[in-house]
């Protein structure tokens, strides 16, 4: 007999994923499947909403976390994100050029032949 994914082990769930944010392993630990806690996330508003509040609850933990390596003097990479993420965004984002192709004559091969050979 299957076991149901109550609202008690959604409460569960939430209570691990806060702990250990890996939606597979806290769904094993309950004895369910990803696919069943992912359908409820699709289904049930309210634990959607709470996973989500969950998430952010964690981000803010890391933010904190990079921060405070970021104070210490030795946190390089930790300032290079906080100033990517929060900081003057212009600056310090990575940049991405884009190639259109407006020429539809070239082929797939063409393309590809762009990409380099393994060695």
């Amino acid at each position: 007999m299957n076991k149901l994914f109550t609202e008690e082990y959604k409460t569960k769930f939430l209570e691990l994923y806060r702990l250990t944010p890996n939606l597979s392993k806290c769904a094993k630990e309950l004895g369910f499947s990803r696919r069943t806690v992912s359908k409820h996330l699709s289904e049930d508003e309210v634990f959607k909403l709470a996973y989500y509040a969950v998430k952010e609850a964690i981000n803010d933990d890391l933010e904190e976390k990079m921060w405070e390596a970021a104070m210490k003097g030795n946190g390089f990479l930790a300032r290079l994100a906080y100033l990517k993420a929060h900081g003057r965004r212009e600056k310090w984002q990575d940049k991405v050029q884009h190639e259109h192709i407006h020429d539809k004559t070239k082929t797939v091969n063409q393309l590809f032949s762009k990409i380099p050979k393994k060695k």
